[in-house]
């Protein structure tokens, strides 16, 4: 059981004054558990410096071709060290759109305790195409094609069936008469994996959960501005938005003032559009990841005082934002770097923006009214941003996607779907019951944000939070029991 929490409410706030390594040690203390952080961020490069030892399973490249024999290595994490062999329930953790460091299995984390309570093993998958799981060093489009969801949930199923049988072996005991049920963990964008798997292949795997999981294929995500300005607060959004205005006013000025305030941004290369996705993922990534403090104390106290809102924005930009949650600084949203077909394992950026132009959208743009990010940031921008990177012709089918998988209100059993309230996610994911095992739950509590049911199990959480655990390791159980 996971024991009551309360609110810690300095860590945010703390952060800004504590030197650049102490900072990184205090976002890796939070991210560590749930391997839940921005690819490019602070705490992924810590994670990646004490990186557990990783195994490769060879994977096939496409599963719909059944006379293709081409194949990659795939990298996987083990944890057997709480196994009850021959029966003991497996925990499949799905990596989604960054590099894999380790199995999230150890104390703190919702995994390892459940792993401990019930004896299972933990298995954690990284993704095709990203980190060491990389089928190609050219990522043209003809080579692209294999990266979609399809692929990725039978990757899954391919690595159940020879995890099962390396258990099997690395215990002594017959695969065949024994090996416990398997649940599947994931979050984001992995949470829909999760849900899917359960959705496509419920003979094997037994129940999911689905943390923060965006299942509704979106192609113009407006609600997402939307609840960020409703999280922030109205002095906060006021303040974002006025110094988004002010950015635009600046790039139509003349050109000297747009060099002039890309410049303040580290931002000389990027086209304005690429300027305006920048800006907007600089303040919503510090509230998704549970630090709006970070962003609005800064903004606020600029608008009071009568400052400069562009230049507090470009200094939490420069500050914070790229060497805490985006080392890769303001190259990873230039579509011309995107559009390189030669990988750079360190980035990521081309691999995503091809699963959200070809399949799944999610584009943040800026709704028609309250908008926090700049108004221009809208659904014209996306689909010239994604033709100047892949070229005219690729252009996600949502409806096809939903259509598939359900959207919304996907077919399932034995899911149960978890939220912070604060994330502004939630509104492609399922946030109220779809039935007696399909259960969904939403944190409302303040720092609540994305896959904070994943993140390190502490002992000032808040209550909300501690009582959604509660009610997801009773959800585990009973899968385990049935």
């Amino acid at each position: 059981a996971f024991p009551k929490r309360k609110r810690r409410s300095s860590l945010p706030r703390l952060t800004l004054f504590l030197p650049p390594a102490a900072m990184v040690l205090t976002l890796l203390h939070a991210a560590s558990a749930g391997h839940l952080y921005p690819p490019r961020s602070a705490m992924a490069m810590a994670l990646k410096a004490q990186s557990q030892p990783a195994q490769f399973f060879v994977q096939k490249l496409d599963h719909f071709a059944a006379n293709d024999s081409r194949s990659f290595e795939q990298k996987y994490y083990v944890d057997d060290s709480h196994y009850r062999p021959p029966h003991g329930p497996v925990f499949l953790y799905i990596s989604g759109e960054a590099p894999l460091y380790g199995a999230p299995s150890g104390a703190g984390s919702i995994i390892g305790e459940l792993a401990a309570l019930h004896g299972a093993a933990v298995f954690a998958v990284e993704h095709r195409y990203y980190g060491d799981s990389l089928p190609f060093t050219l990522l043209d489009l003809p080579n692209l094609a294999y990266l979609n969801s399809g692929q990725a949930l039978l990757d899954l199923v391919a690595f159940r069936g020879f995890a099962a049988a390396q258990l099997a072996q690395r215990h002594g005991y017959d695969d065949a008469a024994g090996g416990g049920p398997w649940v599947a963990f994931g979050g984001s964008y992995a949470g829909a994996l999760a849900t899917w798997l359960r959705l496509k292949y419920p003979h094997l795997i037994t129940g999911a959960l689905a943390s923060s999981a965006v299942v509704r294929a979106v192609e113009s995500y407006t609600d997402f501005d939307l609840h960020l300005g409703r999280t922030v607060g109205h002095e906060c959004a006021s303040a974002l938005r006025a110094a988004n205005l002010a950015v635009d006013a600046r790039l139509a000025k003349s050109p000297k003032a747009s060099a002039t305030v890309k410049a303040s941004f580290d931002a000389a290369a990027l086209s304005d559009g690429d300027l305006r996705l920048l800006l907007a993922d600089a303040h919503a990534m510090a509230v998704q990841y549970g630090y709006k403090e970070m962003v609005c104390g800064p903004m606020v106290a600029a608008r009071r005082a009568g400052h400069d809102l562009v230049s507090a924005l470009a200094n939490f930009t420069t500050s914070f934002f790229y060497p805490t949650l985006e080392q890769g600084g303001s190259r990873e949203y230039d579509a011309a770097y995107l559009a390189v077909e030669q990988i750079d394992p360190a980035m990521t950026g081309r691999q995503w923006r091809y699963q959200q132009c070809s399949e799944v959208g999610w584009f943040q743009n800026a709704p028609a009214k309250d908008a926090v990010r700049s108004p221009k940031l809208d659904a014209s921008y996306q689909r010239a941003a994604c033709a100047r990177i892949f070229g005219r012709g690729v252009w996600p089918n949502v409806s096809a996607v939903n259509a598939h998988y359900g959207g919304a209100a996907p077919k399932v059993t034995n899911v149960f779907f978890s939220h912070g309230g604060e994330d502004p996610w939630q509104h492609a994911g399922v946030v109220s019951d779809l039935g007696p095992t399909a259960r969904a739950r939403v944190a409302a509590c303040d720092g609540c944000s994305h896959c904070v049911d994943l993140r390190e199990v502490r002992a000032d959480d808040p209550p909300e939070l501690s009582r959604m655990r509660e009610e997801i390791s009773a959800h585990v159980a009973s899968w385990l029991h049935l």
